[in-house]
């Protein structure tokens, strides 16, 4: 008699998806410090700002994470309207 053998056909679970987010784009900077500027200026008025850079060394002045593209164009418009800053909703990749 054989032993009983185990079956490695075990099923395979994927790691979960991460949710995807959008953010905010005020500005985009060959220097990292006119991208601090812009940042703590927006931060002293109450928004979440940060700063990401780019594989190009960019440097984009981004404004908080949103669940929704809806929720974060509300704000953008709101941005626009107040601040009088041109900008534009995108997917966020991280910090």
């Amino acid at each position: 008699v054989l032993p009983a053998t185990q079956s490695n056909s075990a099923v395979k679970q994927s790691a979960p998806k991460k949710p995807l987010l959008y953010t905010i784009q005020v500005g985009a900077y060959k220097t990292k410090a006119y991208a601090n500027t812009l940042e703590q200026s927006l931060k002293r008025k109450g928004y979440d700002a940060f700063v990401t850079r780019s594989a190009k060394k960019i440097y984009r002045v981004q404004v908080d994470r949103f669940g929704s593209k809806e929720d974060a164009t509300k704000l953008a418009q709101r941005i626009q309207t107040k601040e009088k800053l041109k900008n534009f909703v995108t997917r966020f990749s991280g910090v």
